[in-house]
């Protein structure tokens, strides 16, 4: 017979099966092992918190503007990583921000284009 623990934590799901036999371990004796294997999971799981949470990636954010301070809206901006040839465009919004997320370590080539310039 075998009985499932499964466990949730953040997204992460783990599961443990305890087997056991009534002829080695008792009724009352196999509720203590999962109860057992259950605390250890948790502990288990709650010291991986922070080792899952972590990333490798970043971002990267701006305003594009044109030399005088005014804002460039509809501009494409393109970012090109130098190592891997990886290209990621963006379009300015109306107030010239744009940005990037989950973007690897790396060097990058930013070229940005618009109309009239």
């Amino acid at each position: 017979m075998a009985d499932e623990v499964v466990l949730r934590a953040g997204g992460v799901i783990d599961s443990l099966t305890a087997r056991s036999s009534s002829r080695y371990v008792s009724a009352g004796g196999k509720k203590r092992l999962i109860a057992l294997l259950s605390i250890m999971a948790m502990a288990l799981l709650m010291g991986q918190g922070p080792a899952i949470a972590q990333t490798v990636t970043g971002s990267l954010s701006g305003t594009v503007v044109d030399s005088s301070g005014a804002v460039i809206p509809g501009a494409q901006v393109v970012l090109i990583d130098e190592a891997t040839g990886n290209r990621h465009v963006a379009t300015a919004n109306g107030g010239g921000r744009f940005s990037y997320t989950a973007i690897f370590p790396s060097t990058y080539d930013l070229t940005v284009t618009a109309r009239g310039f």
